[in-house]
């Protein structure tokens, strides 16, 4: 069972309506199930492989990044919490793919050594401004020969293609009793209603609980699976356990349930682009977090995008030609009709709107749920 889409390569927000250095800015996407643990993965040709090895590189960010700004530190606050759980003081850890290196320099202020690993190189003035070492490479790589304490990755694994190969390594750099730690994005509320907006070239797998869980036990790792407190993510601290026994019959479950899943996704796909495109011939419309929508948001109408994060403002997401424009040009020149693709904070942001005297009609992703149900 696999479904097939044509969906923009979008791998963060670019000066032009355009990919940069020759990427793609529509590709072909098919995701399919996974039999040996029921998760549903993306089915990755070489030709996606290799722009998004050139992607990472680049080192743009989709979503919102791991950094001590407004937005951002709420989400790293969370994940240090959750590592405190340890006393990683004098411990030796190991981040791979730090992003901008702010949990690697969280980390090293609560007392560990951190040896922090990133492809990258779009990050460096911000491993300046943390004054961090980053070996600047991909995961596993010959500038990393010793064990660790602590191997984290925080928004990492659904990247990964083969997941087993990268576990193998985890395991040859993880000390005697050493453990994981690592986060990845909760798609349960999309894998419950059918929403195809999770998928994204960029990630290979949409993970639950459920399957986050067999996988890493699939792969000789015990896991203690946990929600977020802020946001959407699955935290898990797992460690080396080869003796685990694999409940076969809960896995073909799973797999039955992500059948069913993916042909959710192909009749709402189609259900969310025609409701969309009604709502051109209702009135001018703004989509708020459109990195949640492009998906299904149609190419040849035009429309205007909105967000919150100010390292956006002014620049666009391929192939989609509107700028992107802050709140406050939001209020200052209305459309008639806003479209919030945040399933996360989209009634908070309603409600503030609203506040702030807002008087077109607003519609969150979970009240079009309700309409299509």
């Amino acid at each position: 069972m696999s479904l097939k889409i044509n969906i923009p390569f979008c791998i963060g927000a670019t000066e032009s309506p355009n990919n940069p250095e020759g990427l793609p800015s529509i590709l072909d996407f098919e995701v399919e199930v996974n039999y040996l643990s029921g998760a549903i993965q993306q089915k990755l040709p070489s030709v996606t492989e290799h722009y998004l090895s050139k992607s990472y590189e680049i080192g743009l960010s989709l979503g919102t990044p791991s950094d001590d700004d407004k937005l951002g530190k709420p989400y790293v606050d969370d994940f240090i919490e959750y590592i405190r759980q340890l006393n990683i003081k004098n411990m030796d850890v190991l981040e791979i793919g730090c992003g901008t290196g702010y949990i690697s320099r969280r980390m090293l202020d609560l007392g560990a050594r951190v040896t922090s690993i990133e492809p990258g190189k779009g990050f460096e003035k911000s491993w300046q401004k943390y004054d961090l070492e980053v070996i600047n490479d991909f995961f596993p790589t010959k500038k990393v020969s010793s064990k660790f304490d602590l191997i984290i990755f925080y928004t990492v694994f659904e990247h990964i293609a083969d997941v087993s190969a990268f576990l193998k390594n985890i395991k040859k750099h993880l000390d005697v009793d050493g453990q994981v730690i690592l986060s990845v994005p909760d798609c349960t509320d999309e894998l419950r209603v059918g929403d195809p907006s999770i998928f994204m070239h960029e990630h290979i797998h949409y993970f639950d609980a459920n399957s986050l869980r067999t996988v890493l036990e699939v792969n000789g790792f015990k896991a203690n699976v946990k929600k977020s407190k802020f946001g959407r993510s699955i935290y898990v601290t797992a460690e080396i356990d080869e003796e685990l026994k694999i409940n076969n019959h809960f896995i073909r479950k799973e797999v039955s349930k992500s059948e069913e899943i993916l042909k959710d996704m192909e009749r709402r796909l189609h259900e969310y682009s025609v409701f969309i495109n009604n709502l051109f011939d209702q009135g001018s419309l703004g989509v708020y977090v459109p990195a949640r929508a492009l998906n299904y948001l149609p190419l040849n109408r035009q429309m205007r995008f909105f967000d919150d994060a100010s390292y956006l403002l002014g620049k666009y997401f391929p192939p989609f030609c509107c700028p992107i424009e802050s709140r406050e040009q939001l209020m200052h020149n209305q459309p008639e009709i806003l479209f919030i693709a945040s399933r996360t904070f989209g009634k908070k942001l309603k409600n503030e709107l609203i506040l702030n005297g807002y008087i077109g009609e607003i519609l969150t992703l979970t009240e079009i749920d309700e309409i299509l149900s």
